[in-house]
């Protein structure tokens, strides 16, 4: 799995990270504003409710045949 985060839509709720079955999402704070970081991509076992949660659509997970999000398609050729 991938996790990819688009930090600039991220308001900083922290829905996605509270509700992580594996905590691998934890919100950062650069003095600025608050965004969500990922500790552990390798142990995501991407089962998509951070992607559900965030009503921004900062996160989509990656996987090898295409990407989990807004909606799941298979990438060309798959």
């Amino acid at each position: 799995m991938q996790i990819i985060l688009y930090t600039y839509n991220c308001t900083g709720c922290g829905r996605c990270a509270k509700h992580c079955p594996k905590k691998i999402l934890k919100m950062a704070d650069n003095g600025m504003c608050r965004f969500v970081n990922v500790t552990d991509e390798n142990s995501c076992t991407g089962c998509g409710k951070c992607v559900k949660l965030c009503a921004a659509k900062a996160i989509r997970i990656r996987e090898e045949h295409g990407y989990y999000g807004i909606r799941h398609f298979k990438a060309p050729g798959s």
